[in-house]
Order: structure tokens, then sequence, then C-alpha cells
């Protein structure tokens, strides 16, 4: 399978624009610590990855997320950085071993941008490699859960996970993955117009996806550990169920929790074929399912627009489960957002990199609220009523189909 097949076609790779985060880089004064990307290295990440070069910030070398990087942009890009491609267990790893070499051969401590929390990982391995980073900007919820774990951290991480910003950007991430997970159970032969499904968590992007698969007339029940969750999915109008109530009545389910969520206790007795769909970061959504079910179960694959989408399947003794893309986010087999709102995420993290370089307080804190305004108010005047009718069309579209 090639990487196109595995992760939906490219995006033109020099056609995209990132006005914002260009006039946030415009404005940074001289930059001296070298940087490490960690990153889905996809059309939009290569226009970012230039912008940070065209400012003379030093970007050394970018870590690609095997699951969701696409070949022609890690060859574009291999041309200005250092481009590194490890499995997706060796992610933490070859992340800390860079960040040693680079600290060692400019002198100066790393800043690191992160996605997911794979370096959070290998600081808890080696505590030690604090001394080699001046600070973190780490982009995701499931990278600011692996950061408060972090003991004594003595460096600044920065992270815009929580910022009210994103919380935009999760509105259309929580669609793709609904509008991704519809249409491969389609292409498998199934409906997903009219039937009930499950969406198991209820934060930003749970909700999204809820109200996504809501407007393409399906009846969506939600189940959360948490009961506040619950309530707010109920005065959302959705049906609370619990698990065994999830498992009696859907067919599809969608996980969105960012944590290990579904387990192979949820499917005791059951008959017939279920299908799961993860938007969450890595393949934690149903780990511990597929850990168990690996004694049991085969890869297969399906078609979807010109794209083999892989699927893992796990004989029960009475019924099957269907795990697309074995766990992995089922969003990247679609383009997620739209370009305008792209930028709006990659200024964030290019404020937070600064706010990382050029501050001094330590441990994790958000992006501060003068930095997103900035954003906010750069964005509506570069972007204006362009960028709102962007908003909504793509939305009008989402209601349809994927992109």
């Amino acid at each position: 399978m090639t990487q196109e097949e595995a992760t939906g076609p490219s995006r033109e790779c020099d056609h995209v624009e990132l006005p914002v985060t260009r006039q946030v880089a415009s404005s940074i004064p001289d930059w001296t610590s070298p940087v490490l990307v960690v990153q889905h290295v996809r059309p939009d990440t290569a226009a970012f990855i230039q912008v940070l070069l065209e400012a003379n910030i030093k970007v050394s070398t970018v870590v690609a997320i095997p699951y969701s990087s696409d070949d022609a942009c890690v060859a574009k890009l291999s041309d200005s950085v250092r481009m590194l491609c490890p499995g997706l267990d060796e992610m933490s790893a070859t992340a800390a071993a860079e960040v040693r070499a680079l600290s060692q051969q400019d002198g100066r401590r790393v800043v690191v941008q992160d996605v997911g929390g794979y370096f959070a990982d290998a600081l808890r391995g080696d505590p030690t490699l604090g001394a080699s980073i001046r600070g973190i900007a780490e982009e995701t919820k499931q990278g600011l859960w692996r950061y408060r774990n972090l003991e004594n951290c003595q460096f600044p991480v920065v992270q815009i996970a929580d910022s009210r910003l994103k919380q935009i950007e999760a509105r259309y991430v929580g669609a793709a993955v609904a509008l991704s997970a519809l249409e491969a159970t389609r292409c498998i032969g199934n409906a997903s117009i009219g039937e009930r499904i499950a969406v198991v968590g209820y934060g930003d992007i749970g909700a999204a996806c809820a109200r996504t698969v809501r407007g393409i007339a399906n009846t969506v029940y939600i189940w959360d550990t948490d009961p506040i969750q619950r309530i707010a999915a109920a005065a959302d109008g959705f049906m609370i169920a619990t698990p065994e109530e999830i498992v009696g009545n859907c067919r599809l389910i969608i996980g969105c929790t960012g944590k290990e969520s579904v387990g192979q206790e949820w499917f005791a007795d059951v008959s017939g074929d279920y299908y799961l769909a993860s938007g969450s970061s890595r393949d934690i959504e149903f780990r511990r399912l597929l850990n168990w079910g690996a004694g049991r179960s085969q890869d297969y694959t399906i078609s979807q627009y010109a794209r083999r989408v892989p699927v893992t399947r796990i004989d029960l003794d009475l019924g099957r489960l269907h795990v697309l893309r074995g766990g992995l986010p089922i969003n990247f087999e679609s383009a997620s957002l739209p370009y305008d709102i792209i930028d709006l995420v990659f200024a964030q993290l290019l404020v937070a990199m600064v706010e990382v370089e050029l501050g001094d307080e330590v441990g994790l804190r958000g992006l501060s609220d003068d930095g997103q305004h900035g954003i906010a108010s750069a964005w509506l005047s570069t972007h204006g009523a362009t960028g709102h009718a962007s908003i909504r069309n793509d939305f009008a579209k989402y209601a349809v189909r994927p992109s």
C-alpha cells in the first residue's frame, strides 16, 4: 500500500497559504535555539515548516508521524531539513536521540514542537533529557495529558490544546472523524443514514462528531465516563446509554475519548458484526481490545475513493469486530481542515514556540490570552469575510461527504 492510499489523497504541498502564521513569523526577533518538530507531515505542515525557515527559525529536524504523513511532502521537506521517519513504536526514542544530538552540535538547548506527547514519553523514560530542552510547544489534548504527568518539569511547556481557538478546530476534526467513519462503513456495504450510531467520549471532538452524525439523519447514542459530560450530551438532545445499551443498539461505534475506552468486555456474548472507528491520536482508543484480540484477528482492506483502507477483524465466538484503520485515527482518510482554520492552528503553535523561546517560566501552561487575542485579530483582518464564508461553506459541504 502506498502512503497516499494509507492517508488519503495528498493536497499540493506548494499551494497552501498560511498568511496569519506568516504574519506572526515576520514579527519574531532573532531566533537562536535549534528546533525539532514532531508532526503529521502533510501539505499544510510542509507549508508551516517553510514559513518557519523563511523567518530564519532554526528548524533542524522534522520527525514524521508514520500513520498520517505523506511521502511527497516528506520528500519535499527533505530538501530543506533533516527528515526522520521512524515507526510508531520508535517515535519517542528517535525524537529523544535527535534532541541530544542537536543540543550537542549547536551548543544550545532545543525547542521542541510536539503533537501527541511523544516527547513526554521520552522524558518519563529519561528525565536527564530535560537538560537538552529549551522548552516544548504542544498541540493536542493527548499531549497535554501526557505532559501533565511529568514530575518536576524544569523547562516551559506551552500547550494550545485547551485554548479557545483550538476548540474551533475541534469542530472540523469531529466532523471529519464522523464522515470518514460513515463513508468507510458504507464502502463495506453498510447503511450510514438512518442508523443508530454510538459516539464514545463527549469532549470537543466527540461532541462535534455526534452533531455531524445526527445531521445525516442518524440516531446518536453517547457514553462518557464523566457524568457531567453525559449531562451535557443529554442537554444537547442525544441519547445517553451504557456500554451494554450501546452494544445492544449500535453497530458502528466511534471512539473520541483520547484514551483507552472500548474493551473486550463490551462484546461478551454478542453476535453479528460491529464496526469501530477512532478519532483519537495514535492507536490508543482500542489498544486494549486489539491486544486482547491479537491471536484471533486478521487484516483486510476496503476500497474508498481510489484508496485502500486497512481494517483489523477480530473474530468472536458468535460475532466479529471490524476495527477501521487498525485503530489509528480515521479522520486522516480525508482532509480534516480547511486551510484558513489550519492557519489558525499553526499561528497558535508558532506563538507557543515563541513564548517557549523567549520566556523563563517553567512548567506546563496554556497559551497566553494576549497571544490568543492577537491571533484572532490577525485572522479576522486577514481572512475576514472570505474566512467566514469558508467556514460556512465547509460545514455545508461536511453535511454531504468528506472533502
